[in-house]
C-alpha cells in the first residue's frame, strides 16, 4: 500500500527537454522502442528516470510490465512494441509471452497488412 503523502509518478507536464544520452540509448537491450521510452521518461518524475531506465538496459532484475497510472502504461505498452515484431500471428492471438506491447504490435501488424494489401495490383 502506497502513503496518502507519495509523490505520483507521473509529472504534471512532460518534460520536453529530457532526452536520452547516446550512451544510453546505445546500452538498450534490443527489442523496446527508444523513442517510445523516452517519451515515457519525459513523463515521470527526474528521480524515477534511472530506476526505468535500468530495466530496459539489464540492469535491474526482472520487467517493468505494469505502471498504474493509464497515460504511462499506453506509453509503456509501445516500449515494448517491438518484443511482438518477430513473433509469431499464433503468439500474439494466444499472449505467449504475456508482456505488455502485444495489442499495440498486434494493431501495428494488421495496419502493414493492410498497407501491402492495398499497395497490391488490382487485377
Amino acid at each position: 500500500m502506497t502513503s496518502p503523502d507519495a509523490e505520483p509518478l507521473r509529472l504534471e507536464a512532460p518534460d520536453t527537454s529530457f532526452q536520452l544520452s547516446a550512451e544510453d540509448r546505445a546500452a538498450l537491450m534490443p527489442d523496446f522502442d527508444a523513442d517510445a521510452l523516452e517519451r515515457l521518461l519525459r513523463e515521470v518524475r527526474p528521480d524515477m528516470r534511472g530506476e526505468i531506465l535500468a530495466y530496459f538496459q539489464g540492469k535491474s532484475r526482472g520487467h517493468l510490465v505494469q505502471l498504474f497510472d493509464p497515460h504511462l502504461q499506453t506509453i509503456l505498452e509501445e516500449v515494448w512494441a517491438p518484443f511482438w515484431a518477430d513473433a509469431p500471428d499464433e503468439a500474439l492471438d494466444e499472449n505467449w509471452y504475456r508482456m505488455p506491447g502485444r495489442e499495440v504490435a498486434k494493431a501495428r501488424r494488421a495496419a502493414a497488412r493492410a498497407r501491402a494489401h492495398e499497395q497490391q495490383p488490382q487485377p
